[in-house]
């Protein structure tokens, strides 16, 4: 395995396990104010929130797959990057007044770090792949 793909796969392995650590929402409201800091939701909330967890923990599986299949990668960066970048852009837009959420910003602004670095690497192997 090159350097490059080395590189790729832990920035994806990375921001995967990043969007697999919400799982832990599925299993109710204690889990969910822990990871947010939000208090008892409702019901309704409560029940978005869950479902949340489990659609990034679908982006997170996807980034690890990718992580060692390359013909993937292409399509799981791109769901990483606007999963990532519209949960920053949302919580830069709204109210984020917990630390637990502030610490969620800051994780996220990591992982647009780490997409872009695997989305140059994985770019130039494919310019590469290509060229003449």
């Amino acid at each position: 395995m090159r350097r490059s793909d080395l590189v790729v796969a832990a920035c994806l392995v990375s921001v995967g396990v990043v969007h697999l650590l919400p799982l832990a929402g599925v299993a109710g409201p204690r889990q969910l104010d822990d990871l947010y800091g939000i208090g008892t939701v409702s019901g309704d909330v409560d029940v978005l929130l869950r479902h949340r967890a489990v659609l990034l923990g679908l982006v997170g599986m996807i980034l690890i797959v990718a992580a060692f299949v390359r013909s993937l990668r292409v399509i799981a960066t791109a769901v990483g990057v606007v999963s990532t970048a519209s949960f920053i852009v949302v919580a830069m837009i709204g109210d984020t007044s917990t630390s637990e959420l502030h610490r969620v910003v800051v994780i996220d602004i990591a992982a647009m770090g780490m997409l872009t670095v695997a989305a140059v690497a994985e770019m130039r192997h494919l310019v590469r792949r290509s060229g003449p």
